[in-house]
C-alpha cells in the first residue's frame, strides 16, 4: 500500500475524531503545560487503576503568575485581550507532551476511568 494512502487515511481519521487539522505545538504551549502542572496539585483518584486528577488553580491566577515571569513586552506575555489563550495553550501543550487530549483523567471533559480511555482507543481503531 502506498504511504500516501496511509497518511491520508490517518489524516481523515484525525480530522473525524478531533474535528480540526493538527498543527505542531509551539514551545510556548509546552512551557505553559509545564508551568501549570508545576503549580497544580495531583490527587490520586484510584491507585489500582493508576488514575489521578490534576487540580488546577484558577486560570486567571496562573496567567497572572505567568505574566510575572514574562512581563509586558515579552513575546510570551498574555495581554488582557488574549488572556483566554492561556488555557488553550495549556491543552495544546498537554497534547504535545502526553500525546493525547485524554491524558489527565479527572479534568472536566477528560476520561474518568481506564474504561473511558479504552473507549477512545477503540473509536480510533474503528476509524482506521
Amino acid at each position: 500500500m502506498p504511504s500516501e494512502y496511509v497518511r491520508q487515511a490517518y489524516h481523515n481519521v484525525q480530522h473525524d475524531l478531533l474535528g480540526k487539522n493538527q498543527r505542531l505545538p509551539e514551545l510556548r504551549n509546552i512551557e505553559v503545560f509545564r508551568f501549570v502542572v508545576e503549580h497544580s496539585q495531583l490527587q490520586v483518584v484510584n491507585r489500582e487503576e493508576g488514575l489521578a486528577r490534576l487540580i488546577i488553580p484558577k486560570w486567571n491566577e496562573l496567567r497572572e503568575l505567568w505574566n510575572e515571569w514574562y512581563p509586558e513586552g515579552h513575546e510570551w506575555h498574555y495581554h488582557k485581550e488574549r488572556e483566554h489563550r492561556f488555557s488553550r495553550d495549556f491543552y495544546r501543550g498537554q497534547e504535545a507532551v502526553i500525546g493525547t487530549m485524554d491524558g489527565l483523567p479527572g479534568v472536566p471533559g477528560q476520561p474518568k476511568s481506564r474504561a473511558s480511555v479504552q473507549e477512545v482507543k477503540e473509536r480510533l481503531i474503528r476509524g482506521l
